[in-house]
């Protein structure tokens, strides 16, 4: 009897471990990724011609090819959704913290295929760097309120490395967001921001439960939000692929 009590409790645990979203967990918040999960970030870029000036909107499709609790981690593949640069990414995520462990960043010029292999340190936040895609990644679970400070190092060339503090904040938010105005301001948010040892943005987000990517997002480059579908909640509308 008490072992098939045991038996029983061990399938519960194990249905709520690997059947449930990972959003919430170890107190704190993770992305809810599923294998084959597909969605779009919207992204504007400061423009090169007219200062305080953004571009045009580009759409990004992210694709979760598999999220497994093994060596491969997870891997999520991103390309363009409609017009714009001719440039994918594969991003491969540990899939015990959701860190970055690298993005192959791949052009197309010429016809001819570019790629370029960025790799990160476990444990720190990644910045989004040579590249339009947003890959910006704080360190997971986001625990609020909290403070912590991370030494990142970061490549100049082969020889060169830069060596940075960069201090990750994490609180709730409730409130009117600028960059979010169509949200309602009674729900709560999760705001992570990272900044640099002089107090320079490295990047901020906006993080709600249940949802693979951050609402908003913004860095030193660009601006960019989670394209929602109509009546999935807060966040951009989509209508036939455009954002509304």
């Amino acid at each position: 009897m008490k072992k098939n009590l045991w038996n029983i409790l061990r399938a519960i645990l194990f249905c709520l471990c690997v059947c449930l979203p990972r959003t919430v967990m170890a107190d704190g918040l993770f992305p809810a990724w599923r294998t084959g999960e597909t969605w779009l970030v919207k992204a504007v870029y400061h423009s090169a011609l007219q200062k305080g000036e953004w571009s045009a909107p580009v759409l990004w499709e992210y694709h979760i090819k598999s999220c497994e609790k093994s060596e491969s981690g997870c891997v999520l593949e991103v390309k363009n959704h409609g017009t714009g640069p001719e440039l994918t990414a594969r991003l491969i995520y540990r899939s015990d913290d959701f860190s970055l462990v690298s993005a192959e960043i791949t052009k197309t010029r010429r016809g001819k295929d570019v790629a370029k292999i960025l790799t990160y340190k476990g444990g720190v936040p990644a910045r989004a760097e040579q590249t339009l895609i947003p890959s910006d990644t704080p360190v997971f679970p986001l625990r609020f309120p909290s403070s912590a400070d991370f030494t990142v190092t970061s490549p100049v060339s082969r020889e060169l490395k830069t060596t940075d503090t960069i201090r990750q904040e994490v609180r709730q938010v409730t409130g009117k967001i600028e960059d979010l105005p169509d949200r309602s301001p009674e729900k709560p948010l999760t705001e992570v921001k990272c900044t640099t040892g002089n107090g320079k943005l490295v990047f901020i987000q906006y993080w709600s439960e249940n949802l693979p990517f951050p609402l908003f997002g913004q860095n030193e480059n660009m601006k960019y939000w989670m394209v929602m579908e109509q009546g999935a909640g807060d966040g951009e509308q989509v209508t036939g692929g455009r954002a509304k």
